[in-house]
């Protein structure tokens, strides 16, 4: 090649390079066959840090890492070798300051017009930026990937595509108003569930439903973990994205693989890039059972108060038993909607339980008798002082069947340290339909009505003590000023029966050594007894009355005095003194046919 051709390659090169350098932001460079450069641009400057003159003469390989040495050789070698192809690699740089720089490499052969490899053009673009964004990118992804997995909750990602085209379908059908169609056509709703396809879900999701693995419960269908309202919340959040909202939310019953149920809250979401054909719906789920669990605790213990605030201004309220009794046994059945409800009341001799007149029998039974505390397991209440559940009567071996189709029972009792006074019973035709706050609720319950019972009792006592001193002060002044005796202690007795019921009453006279029947109420009295006398002193309750100038209470009168044995049918006796004064004059006694009837 002659010295003028040489000047003409040359200079057309030059301004060739100058042309690159002028419009390329990649490094650009150049080096001969002996891997020499022979130009460098103003971007391999900067970026190296390098000027021209520092790197033109220099091999090439002095600027890369040393790792790729042996790969640039051989593609030089390819060179020489007639490869005219470009190639297309990555390695790094080295900057003057040290730093590695990761480029993307085009390297093309040039040639001259008669074909001579005389040149290899090098363009190399920094990858430092899209490495960092790539390397944001991934980390953000990572990261984003941790968080879903790692999610305190469930989510799901579902392709709704299939459920739109149906809607889509339906809509060209004349479908318009779709809340009343999937109403009169659940058969569609569950058509759009099973068209739903479940892209991924995390791992919250499967430890939710109780999946072996994320593989698992990806190929469920859905309608395998739907209850009805589940269903119901599904048709609402589909009515919400048919009218192109993007979020929705709500609150269901969802099913776990093994079949258990649990509550849950939800809501769904659609990018507003996905409107059009519903790819992607990211639905997020909690299993809120626990909080479920305290609103429904919450809500039944202001329940509870509700009705122990009506219970206690009821027992505040009664001025008689039988009104309490009846309506607690209305503040029962308006709580606990049993069957069968109502209140035993025990009698004094804690034997037997009468169900009282309210009582609320099953419209085939009105009516009952008196139950022995033997009986059943309302009696086994009562004779144990305890209270009695059960779930399913047919395996209590207490339980006596009053009507065949009643499944659960429980019987609280009424009591006052060890006396009872009746027995709360409530019954079901459910199984298992009382629970142990339902037990908790009547305790308080009873304990509250017992001292109601207990307070009205003693007014009852003190109202009757009133009537007897008025009685026994009337009495006293008739035997001391009325000629006609009988007539006025007729008048008063009858009077006395208003307050204290009896079976027989008699007005008895100490005339020095006996006691003399002068008036009373009753056959016992009036005729069987009436000629009767009783010493005084002697060994009989009449002369305990007078000495100890107190009042007498018989419990049991046939146990405590032989001479009772003579008439069977007094059972409880008291004697009163009657006092004139300061000195006793005589006794008003009273009898019943029943044991304890007095107090």
């Amino acid at each position: 090649m002659s010295k003028e051709e040489t000047n003409t390659q040359s200079s057309g090169r030059d301004f060739h390079y100058r042309l690159i350098a002028e419009r390329s932001f990649d490094l650009v460079t150049s080096q001969n066959m002996q891997r020499e450069i022979v130009y460098v641009n103003h971007v391999w400057e900067s970026t190296l840090g390098y000027t021209a003159e520092e790197c033109i003469g220099k091999p090439a390989y002095e600027f890369v890492a040393p790792e790729y040495h042996s790969d640039a050789a051989e593609r030089n070698n390819k060179r020489k070798n007639g490869d005219s192809s470009t190639f297309q690699y990555e390695l790094e740089l080295l900057a003057k300051d040290g730093e590695r720089i990761p480029v993307e490499v085009h390297s093309s052969p040039i040639r001259s017009a008669t074909g001579e490899l005389l040149e290899i053009l090098i363009v190399a673009r920094d990858l430092r930026e899209r490495q960092k964004n790539l390397a944001a990118l991934i980390e953000s992804e990572s990261r984003y990937y941790a968080l879903f997995e790692s999610a305190p909750f469930a989510i799901w990602d579902e392709d709704f595509s299939a459920v739109k085209a149906f809607i889509d379908e339906l809509k060209e059908d004349g479908v318009k108003d779709f809340d009343t169609y999937f109403k009169e056509n659940p058969e569609s709703l569950k058509k759009c569930v099973a068209l739903v396809k479940i892209s991924n879900v995390n791992q919250k999701a499967v430890e939710l439903h109780g999946a072996k693995s994320k593989e698992a419960l990806l190929k469920t269908d859905l309608r395998k973990i739907f209850t009805e309202e589940t269903l119901d919340i599904f048709r609402e959040g589909l009515l919400q994205l048919i009218d192109g909202q993007q979020q929705f939310k709500g609150e269901a019953k969802a099913l776990r693989l093994d079949g258990t149920s649990f509550h849950q809250n939800m809501h769904w979401r659609i990018q507003e890039e996905h409107l059009g054909r519903w790819k992607s719906v990211i639905v997020s789920t909690q299993d809120i059972s626990d909080l479920q669990k305290a609103k429904n605790t919450l809500s039944q213990q202001l329940n509870e108060l509700n009705v122990l605030q009506a219970t206690a201004f009821t027992c505040a309220q009664a001025k008689d038993i039988d009104a309490l009794i009846r309506q607690i046994t209305n503040i029962i059945g308006n709580t606990l909607y049993p069957d069968i409800y109502g209140i035993f009341i025990a009698d004094e001799q804690q034997e037997t339980l009468t169900p009282h007149s309210s009582y609320n029998f099953l419209p085939d039974k009105r009516e009952a008798p008196p139950y022995p505390f033997t009986h059943g397991m309302t009696g086994r209440a009562a004779s144990t002082k305890k209270t009695l559940r059960a779930d399913d009567v047919r395996e209590d071996k207490y339980y006596i069947a009053t009507s065949e189709s009643i499944r659960s029972e429980l019987c609280v009792p009424i009591k006052v340290l060890e006396k009872v006074l009746g027995v709360i019973n409530v019954e079901s035709v459910k199984p298992n339909y009382f629970s142990k706050a339902d037990e908790r609720l009547l305790g308080t319950i009873a304990s509250q009505v017992a001292t109601a019972i207990q307070k009205l009792e003693s007014l009852e006592t003190e109202k009757r003590r009133r009537a007897i001193a008025e009685t026994l002060e009337k009495i006293a002044a008739a035997l001391t000023t009325t000629l006609d005796q009988q007539k006025s202690i007729d008048l008063i007795l009858n009077a006395l029966f208003d307050v204290v019921k009896f079976t027989s009453a008699s007005i008895q006279l100490l005339r020095n050594d006996y006691f003399e029947i002068a008036g009373g109420r009753g056959e016992l009295v009036l005729e069987i007894e009436k000629d009767r006398t009783f010493p005084y002193p002697g060994d009989n309750p009449n002369t305990a009355v007078i000495n100890s100038m107190e009042p007498v209470i018989l419990y049991d009168a046939q146990a405590s005095y032989k001479e009772f044995k003579e008439m069977p049918g007094i059972r409880s006796w008291p004697g009163v003194p009657l006092i004139t004064d300061g000195r006793p004059i005589g006794l008003l006694t009273l009898d019943s046919n029943k044991i304890g009837h007095f107090t």
